[in-house]
């Protein structure tokens, strides 16, 4: 299994070296094969409602998913021309990754590749779409990316052009791949009376970065405690959660800009996290749960 996915109503639907997804029951051990991929799956995503998730893989197709049917409803092809590494998906939009080197956007309707993004050098590691009406709402959509150049761009789905480019996991001895990328938002109490949303990355420099889009996101905070790679990030609010390759997991408060504490959470790599209101779910290569 490679990638995992939460629907509303408790289903799973997972993604595997297999080439299938498999939709899981909420209850029991019973699930459906959804075939359609020629190779192996990489990435998973759900839309809000759950009543579509969208797939990639080293197939270098990205596919759509009825769950109510568990069928395929449509196969994005012809754009990447490298495994697709991570996906985004909007209302109406697909936004892929690939190693290719391209952030693709995909219509669902017509299933066509509107526009290609390119500027990253190397391997598209990270996608996320980030929503902020900010002070004037009027309801942005920015669409960020992460790449093996450990560089942060920002996407403007109006313009379809790079409006940020952040140098977030890069300094004078190299640069470090992205390895994930989360929005959380902030109440107005925190950071002196700010309130929105925040972008979060890790990087194979070790490091945990906090960028904020009010400042052309510039990065905010840099935590640098890790002494492994970290493989996972999860968010909760001013809450970071990151988990490396020595198997700690290491809170941070955007905040206060401090390391509240660390968990021993494995013996191998800490591959996968989760925060569901007080609870934080940790997994990894030691075949563990936490």
């Amino acid at each position: 299994v490679t990638c995992l996915t939460y629907l509303p109503d408790g289903r799973l639907v997972s993604g595997g070296m297999d080439n299938k997804l498999c939709l899981w029951a909420a209850t029991g051990a019973s699930c459906r094969d959804m075939v359609g991929h020629t190779s192996s799956v990489s990435v998973v995503k759900a839309s809000a409602s759950g009543g579509m998730v969208v797939s990639g893989g080293y197939d270098r197709t990205v596919r759509c998913w009825d769950t109510r049917r568990g069928a395929e409803v449509c196969a994005l092809t012809g754009g990447h021309s490298g495994p697709v590494l991570d996906l985004a998906l909007l209302p109406g939009t697909v936004v892929s990754g690939g190693r290719d080197s391209k952030v693709l956007l995909w219509d669902l309707e017509t299933g066509k590749c509107r526009r290609s993004l390119t500027g990253h050098k190397g391997h598209i590691t990270a996608v996320e779409w980030f929503a902020d009406a900010g002070e004037a709402g009027d309801g942005s959509q920015l669409v960020l990316s992460g790449a093996q150049d450990g560089h942060l761009r920002v996407w403007d789905l109006r313009s379809q052009s790079c409006v940020a480019n952040v140098p977030a996991h890069t300094s004078d001895s190299g640069s470090g791949a992205v390895g994930s990328i989360a929005c959380t938002a902030m109440s107005a109490s925190a950071l002196g009376g700010l309130a929105g949303d925040m972008v979060v990355t890790i990087g194979a420099d070790k490091a945990v970065v906090v960028s904020d889009p009010r400042r052309n996101f510039e990065p905010l905070r840099r935590w640098t405690e890790h002494r492994e790679f970290p493989y996972s990030l999860t968010v909760a609010g001013p809450l970071v959660f990151s988990g490396d390759g020595a198997g700690m997991l290491l809170a941070h408060d955007i905040d206060s800009g401090k390391l509240l504490y660390g968990l021993g959470a494995n013996e191998g790599a800490v591959r996968c996290l989760g925060a569901v209101g007080d609870k934080l779910v940790a997994a990894g290569d030691d075949g563990n749960g936490l």
